[in-house]
């Protein structure tokens, strides 16, 4: 990647709701006279098009299709040239970038330096977490950008609840799944809540005995919009 590139990816992580620098690297992108690049820019311009009118458009159908088309022939590329790697569980693109990823755990501690760098990551699924790890992450400051942590299925505890709740970077969470772990403590998620304002709490196959922790259950149901247990 060269340094006029790199520059182009910045000016996107910077002003992250703006298509303008989006638009721009797409140009970019076109004037290289490189079939994969503009491929590149053809799916920013489509995928910022759907985001902005994703029911009205005349030629939605059409771009829906050729999203999916350049979506099957270069995503495996363009999640390499973000991760180092094509193996990964899941992956996202909004508006023409990476923006969500799912990584086994030493996956993402070697790689989220250059993640964060390179793609306006915002969802973030992490396998294979132990319980050091959920502190490593919980400190982590590239996570200050993540709006959606999926955790399911890492044996976590209710000590690793009271970490997550009091990491400084992730007060921009909405959406939280800790489906499949160890949790019992219900009173440990109402203390999450107050740091971190949540709009979406998953609870899934936790060993939650929720009679006897009512009064618990009923503060976390008034505090949040979608919980699920």
């Amino acid at each position: 990647m060269t340094d006029e590139e790199f520059g182009f990816i910045q000016a996107v992580l910077k002003d992250p709701d703006n298509d303008t620098p989006r638009l721009l690297y797409a140009d970019w992108l076109d004037e290289q006279g490189d079939p994969a690049a503009s491929a590149r820019a053809e799916f920013i311009r489509i995928q910022c098009q759907l985001a902005r009118d994703h029911t009205r458009h005349p030629l939605l159908d059409q771009h829906r299709q050729r999203e999916r088309e350049l979506l099957r022939a270069y995503q495996a590329r363009w999640v390499a040239e973000v991760a180092h790697t094509n193996f990964v569980s899941t992956c996202r693109f909004h508006r023409g970038f990476l923006t969500g990823i799912g990584l086994q755990a030493h996956q993402f501690f070697t790689l989220a330096p250059r993640l964060f760098r390179l793609a306006p990551i915002q969802q973030l699924t992490v396998h294979e977490l132990t319980e050091v790890g959920v502190a490593s992450l919980a400190y982590t400051p590239e996570c200050s950008n993540l709006t959606a942590l999926i955790l399911d299925g890492n044996r976590i505890t209710n000590a690793g609840v009271r970490v997550l709740a009091n990491s400084p970077y992730l007060c921009a969470l909405r959406e939280l799944s800790l489906c499949g772990n160890q949790i019992t403590d219900l009173a440990m998620l109402v203390d999450l809540l107050q740091r971190i304002p949540l709009q979406v709490l998953r609870l899934d196959k936790n060993p939650i005995d929720v009679r006897a922790q009512f009064s618990s259950f009923q503060r976390l149901a008034e505090r949040i919009a979608h919980i699920s247990i």
